[in-house]
């Protein structure tokens, strides 16, 4: 839980996310942003546009997609 005006961050975050369009990558990006200044561990996981990918939002990518 996040707590307005907190000076204790929680631990880990792990995010799944999926965005397809720019304004998804745009919104998608400032929420990963908002979420790593109040976690201290954010991982981000999805399939994301360049902006995402910038904050550090991993792409998500299958072993199944290469048989």
């Amino acid at each position: 839980m996040i707590v307005a005006n907190s000076s204790v961050k929680p631990s880990k975050l792990r995010v799944g996310i999926v965005v397809g369009e720019a304004s998804g990558d745009i919104l998608g990006a400032a929420l990963l942003k908002g979420l790593k200044e109040n976690f201290d561990s954010v991982e981000a996981v999805g399939i994301a546009g360049p902006l995402l990918q910038a904050e550090g939002c991993l792409l998500y990518t299958s072993d199944a997609a290469d048989e």
